[in-house]
């Protein structure tokens, strides 16, 4: 899929086939999101970035994008284009704190995998679908919009969870829910301290405060059903924008089994400063709308029907240069058996550059496997 930059009333496109974000050098020199005199130092740069990132990260950690921009020598003009993209693939709403780090390393893994912007035939719903289809084929069973209301342990194992009246015994228990909020509220935190000895004591207390100084993201969810399909080919818009960082269009639904005949799902996904997001609900959509009517002009006419959701946390943790992949809380939990949390995971897999979420689920799998094997 194409890939575009709206910024100073302009649509700003990658060539077709541009690959991962800022990627193909040679699609970079072809495209106009930079004017022609800034693309070689641009280049030169992101080369270097890459490179650094793969082989020396130390070199990186805990940088700004703005801070390592200003030591290339870089203008004003590649400085803003690295951090708004850093922005988005960092999902980090603070520009002047996005992780020059996690930009390297996310680049890095999009060039050794040979990875392009793609968006699953039928749309990302066909994800959910296939999941859910092999969990009922292997006689699972799904229970849709059933609030968890409590772990149930037993001498630090997780046995299972509590939902309503009803308790639901597991071997495993894996939550895929952020961190900060499962430790918080899920877990009885005291009952889990006072059944292990002192030596153990120390590493569950560093874990747990790695849980409470995360800093969350947040951000906006506004689904589109339009009359029309003529706004599929640009997959994703990044906005440079201070109080909206970036709006990310995905293509939800294209699958004709699913969306009436001529009419196509589009999702925007807005990242919001947590701490903005409690009083400022209406300024968000307002502002959510009015960039995607410039970005998509006449959009709005073909708008038949829309739904607005307040993401409290997007991906648990936002990706910071002071809170860096590597710096989060581990999937496996310390002093508690059977219990897994592969949302808010440090780095896992080859080269330290594997894809956070997939690479904490991998890391959970094996161990798992690891524990079966007779």
């Amino acid at each position: 899929l194409g890939v575009s930059i709206y910024h100073d009333g302009k649509v700003r496109t990658f060539a077709s086939g541009s690959g991962c974000v800022l990627l193909n050098k040679i699609a970079l020199l072809r495209s106009n999101v930079l004017p022609l005199y800034d693309r070689p130092k641009f280049i030169k740069s992101l080369l270097n970035l890459i490179d650094t990132a793969k082989r020396n990260p130390k070199e990186l950690e805990a940088t700004t994008v703005r801070h390592w921009a200003s030591k290339q020598g870089l203008n004003k003009r590649v400085t803003d284009l690295y951090m708004t993209v850093a922005r988005a693939t960092n999902t980090c709403a603070d520009k002047y704190m996005t992780s020059v780090l996690e930009l390297g390393l996310h680049l890095a893994r999009g060039l050794d995998s040979n990875n392009t912007i793609t968006c699953p035939i039928g749309g990302f719903g066909e994800i959910h679908r296939r999941l859910a289809n092999r969990i009922t084929e292997n006689k699972g069973k799904i229970h849709l919009e059933a609030k968890v209301d409590q772990i149930i342990f037993e001498n630090n194992t997780a046995t299972g969870v509590k939902i309503g009246e009803e308790i639901y015994e597991s071997d495993y228990v894996i939550a895929a829910m952020p961190a900060k909020i499962l430790w918080s509220n899920l877990i009885d935190k005291k009952a889990i301290l006072d059944g292990i000895d002192e030596n153990k004591r120390s590493e569950l207390e560093a874990y747990t405060k790695k849980c409470e100084l995360i800093k969350a993201n947040s951000g906006l969810c506004l689904d589109m059903i339009l009359n029309t399909k003529d706004y599929k080919e640009r997959s994703l818009i990044i906005h440079p924008h201070d109080q909206m960082p970036s709006i990310m269009c995905i293509i939800s639904n294209t699958d004709e089994s699913i969306t009436k005949q001529g009419t196509s799902y589009l999702t925007f996904l807005g990242l919001v400063e947590f701490n903005d997001l409690k009083d400022n609900k209406e300024k968000y959509i307002n502002l959510a709308k009015s960039i995607i009517d410039q970005a998509y002009p006449g959009i709005s006419r073909h708008n038949i029907g829309s739904r607005h959701l307040f993401l409290n946390v997007i991906d648990g943790a936002e990706v910071n240069a002071k809170q860096e992949q590597s710096m989060r809380p581990s999937s496996l939990i310390p002093c508690i058996e059977n219990l897994f949390n592969p949302s808010d995971d440090k780095r896992e897999g080859h080269s330290g550059v594997e894809e956070i979420a997939a690479g904490a689920s991998i890391a959970v799998y094996k161990h798992i496997l690891k524990k079966e094997e007779p």
